[in-house]
């Protein structure tokens, strides 16, 4: 998933990031729920990647932390960092290929 913000919005960067934080907190708060109540522990169905592309990502991801933190004993939360593919042209590709790295943490959950 992913939130972003068009041109032509009334709203500034941090108006928006503000508008959307709580609603961002609680969809991630509900999936990690939903994962902790349907699967056993140890299930291989109880880890989730998170894929964090740029620095407005990583700025997401500090916001997100104290759900995720609640979740840490029950999940197998798995974070990916690579540098943003719009802003970094053919680096994106190279190695360490953050597509590797996604593929790596599906397949160690079963989820190929």
């Amino acid at each position: 998933a992913s939130l972003t913000s068009g041109g032509g919005s009334s709203f500034t960067k941090a108006q928006h990031t503000n508008f959307w934080k709580p609603v961002m907190r609680k969809i991630i708060e509900t999936i990690l729920q939903a994962k902790v109540n349907k699967f056993d522990k140890g299930a291989p169905k109880r880890r989730i990647a998170f894929l964090w592309w740029g620095n407005e990502a990583l700025k997401t991801r500090k916001a997100l932390e104290p759900v995720l933190q609640v979740f840490e004993g029950d999940l197998e939360i798995t974070h990916i960092q690579h540098s943003n593919p719009a802003a970094q042209g053919d680096k994106f590709v190279q190695s360490p290929n953050h597509f590797t790295a996604v593929n790596t943490a599906l397949a160690k959950g079963g989820l190929e």
